[in-house]
Parts: structure tokens; C-alpha cells; sequence
């Protein structure tokens, strides 16, 4: 990230001189006024504030904040990896200046470490960033500070700057509170989620090549990649290419190079006259006709509230013969017309067999297999097995009736064509439910 961050901003090392000039000033007057070394103070300063805007940079100011982070079981491979190394290379210096200055290894080692947590932890909550908290940073990060921290402690012997007991158990006080307050902010604003190192494998040209096209295709010849990541399918299925940049994001699948879905702007409040659903789905069918024409194909939109600020979730569904198809498209248009967010489905089902069993079969189905439950609601559909064979079949909603002790709701699905029960092991999800 911090590679794809620098190559993207060409202004950030200018912006990053200017910023350090303005810290530095302070940096200097404070140092001659505690009697340290004025050169000291003024790196210190300048690369603590190096480390912080390389990794709160902001790098997509439409993307919502994830809320999570990602721990990998693997913990030396990431680390290894270019993005490891560049973190490394990246605490490093500020590792070796704090022990210098602070003369207590452990503490400034400490609050390295402190700090690289929270620079995690603001990734994954604040929006406008387009930043991830992942654990192999943070390591990274950590092996930065402690190599850093030992050169400094190499280097100031004749300062007699060295690892005491006393200094060891303030250094672990400090670590132990400040982690306790991390981990209690991290259990109550983000989900955890463990993951193994190949879950995110390393992008090939051609991966990044579809990227970058796929996103000029959304964003225009301005918009420039700023991060890829691979995630493989299920046993080799199909995988995703996670694509961020300063104008928006994007989920392309792969090998397929077809957009899934993407966020490509804020929900803000309109500037100007409300516009009525009709104008909305036309916003919408004219995103789908320049991206996604298949979409419009037989398609039916409906449009339902989306936020507070008038913005619309249009959905367009199709129908043939009755039966709702797999294929699903959506758009989120604001109150000014403009598609801010977007999710794709493109399933095309196989020969469908010719639906047998009425509605109101399907419904007593149902109803005789889970006894004390109202059935609400049938939808006929096109769905797939493991197998890849497709079949129709009914979708029926399920709920307690008001006077049950305990409110129940589920689903059942009821083959269409001999009326039996479908097992849940034989729906997959490219279904049309």
C-alpha cells in the first residue's frame, strides 16, 4: 500500500518536506530549550511524521471504513513480502531516533509499538482512508521498531544508553496498558477476522493490467490504481480483484475481468431538487446500458429508500415465464441523480425445466413439513445445484404466527416440478433467492 501510495502521489514527497519543516521548527526550539541534541529532536520529529503520512495518507476518499481487521495465520511470509519490507524500512529509522533521543530503549520500543496499533486501528474505522488494518503491518512494523531500537542502542553506548531492568519494566507497564485499551477500543468498533496468507495471493501483470482498465472504465483515464489485492475462489473457482483508488473502489471477478460490484461515491445530502423515482431508475438504466447492458435485458426495476438523504436502492430483477432468473443488478442513486454505489450478478441458467407444482401445492409443502408456521410469501426461481444442473423451484417464507411463545422465521424451497423438500446442500448461491 505504501509502494502504490507513493507512486500515485507524485506531490506527497513535497507535501510530506513541508510538513516536516513546520514540525521541525517546534522540534528545534524544544530541543534547545531541554538542553538535547537539536539535529536529534528535528529526525525524530520529521520521522515520526514520515511514518504517520505514509500510512494515514488518505487513498480512496469515497471508501467507506472497512470495520475490520485481518489477522494471518502465516506470520512470517507477509512480513518477507515487499509490503513488509517497506514497513519495515519504514519504522526503522523512527526505532533507532526515539531510542537516541529518549535514551530508554524499551519505552520508545513500546511506544512504537502502541502507535503502530493505533495507526491499525484508525485504518479500519475511519472512512474517506481507504486504508486496511491487517496484522502482518503491524508486525512488520513492530520488526522495524526493534531492529531500529537496537541500532540505537549500539550506537549510544558511549552515551551510555542501555536496556535496564528499570527501563524493561516500564517499557512492559506501558505495553501491557496501552494494549489493554487498544484491545478493548479494537472488541468494540471491529470484527476480527482470521485469515491464511494465500488467502491473498500475489497479482500477476495480467491481474493488474484488467484492474487498471476496469477502472478507467468507471472512473476515466484521471483514475489510478492504488492498491490490488487477489483473493482466490473456493477450490479454484473464480477469484476477486479488491481494486482501490483515490476515486472510488472496485470488486472485479476473476478470470472474467467483469466488474461485481463497487463504491464510486459518498451518500451526501442533495444539492438540489429532489428527483422522483422515475428520474432515478432512468439514472440507473443509463449506468446500466454504458456498463452493464445484460442487466436490462427482460428486467423489472423497483426502487425502495436507501438513506436519509433521498438516495434510492433501483434493483432490477428478470423474469421468463415466471421465474425469477439469477441474474440480479443493482444501483444506489442519489437524490441528484448520480450512481453511487453498485453491485452485478451476471448468471446466465442452463435449459429450466417446465414448473409442474402450483403455488398453493408448494405452499401446503410447506406448511405439512414445519407445522405451526405461516407460510408469508412465494417466489418462483431459477437455481443451480453443486452438480451445475438447474432447476425451478419455490422460495417460501416462513414465520411463528402472533400468538407463538417465540417468533421464528426461515425459508423453505420446494422443487417445482415433483414437489419435494429441496435439502439447503443442494443450493448454491448463484441461484436467483
Amino acid at each position: 500500500m505504501i509502494r502504490s501510495v507513493l507512486n500515485s502521489n507524485p506531490a506527497l514527497p513535497l507535501t510530506l518536506l513541508l510538513l516536516s519543516v513546520a514540525a521541525g521548527i517546534p522540534s528545534f526550539l524544544l530541543a534547545r530549550r531541554k538542553g538535547v541534541s537539536a539535529l536529534l529532536a528535528v529526525g525524530t520529529s520529521t520521522a515520526t511524521l514520515g511514518l504517520l503520512v505514509a500510512t494515514l495518507f488518505p487513498v480512496g476518499p469515497h471508501a467507506a471504513a472497512p470495520m475490520v481487521c485481518t489477522v494471518q495465520r502465516d506470520v512470517i511470509g507477509p512480513v518477507m513480502a515487499a509490503q513488509g519490507l517497506l514497513n519495515i524500512g519504514l519504522f526503522l529509522p523512527a526505532g533507532l531516533l526515539w531510542t537516541l533521543l529518549t535514551r530508554r530503549p524499551p519505552l520508545a520500543f513500546a511506544g512504537l509499538v502502541l502507535l503502530s496499533g493505533c495507526i491499525e486501528l484508525v485504518q479500519a474505522v475511519t472512512p474517506g482512508i481507504g486504508r486496511s488494518c491487517d496484522s502482518a503491518d503491524w508486525e512488520a512494523n513492530l520488526l522495524g521498531a526493534a531492529v531500529g531500537g537496537a541500532l540505537g542502542v549500539l550506537a549510544g553506548r558511549g552515551k551510555r544508553i542501555a536496556v535496564r531492568p528499570a527501563n524493561l519494566r516500564l517499557g512492559a507497564l506501558a505495553l501491557l496498558g496501552g494494549g489493554v485499551v487498544l484491545g478493548v477500543a479494537a472488541a468494540a468498533s471491529v470484527l476480527v477476522v482470521v485469515v491464511d496468507s494465500a488467502d491473498y495471493s500475489v497479482v500477476s501483470a495480467d491481474q493488474r493490467a484488467v484492474a487498471a482498465r476496469t477502472l478507467k472504465e468507471f472512473f476515466g483515464d484521471g483514475a489510478a490504481v492504488t492498491a490490488v489485492k487477489y483473493v482466490p475462489g473456493p477450490a479454484g473457482g473464480r477469484g476477486v480483484l479488491n481494486v482501490a483508488s483515490s476515486a472510488g473502489m472496485l470488486n472485479v471477478s476473476w478470470p472474467s475481468g467483469e466488474a461485481v460490484s463497487g463504491q464510486l461515491g459518498p451518500v451526501e445530502a442533495p444539492t438540489g431538487p429532489a428527483r422522483t423515482d422515475e428520474e432515478l431508475i432512468a439514472a440507473s438504466r443509463r449506468f446500466a446500458t454504458a456498463h452493464f447492458p445484460w442487466a436490462l435485458s427482460g428486467s423489472t426495476p423497483t426502487a425502495v429508500p436507501a438513506g436519509p438523504d433521498g438516495a434510492r436502492d433501483v434493483e432490477w430483477r428478470a423474469t421468463l415465464d415466471g421465474v425469477l432468473m439469477p441474474m440480479r443488478f443493482s444501483t444506489v442513486v442519489s437524490a441528484d441523480g448520480d450512481v453511487l454505489a453498485f453491485s452485478a450478478r451476471h448468471v446466465e441458467p442452463g435449459p429450466l425445466p417446465k414448473a409442474t407444482v402450483a403455488e398453493d401445492r408448494a405452499r401446503a409443502r410447506a406448511a405439512s413439513a414445519y407445522p405451526g408456521l405461516e407460510v408469508t410469501g412465494a417466489t418462483l426461481l431459477a437455481q443451480s445445484d453443486p452438480e451445475g444442473r438447474w432447476h425451478v423451484r419455490w422460495l417460501l417464507s416462513l414465520k411463528s404466527p402472533p400468538s407463538a411463545d417465540r417468533s421464528v422465521l426461515g425459508s423453505v424451497t420446494v422443487d417445482a416440478t415433483d414437489g419435494s423438500l429441496v435439502p439447503r446442500d443442494q443450493i448454491v448461491a448463484d441461484g436467483g433467492d
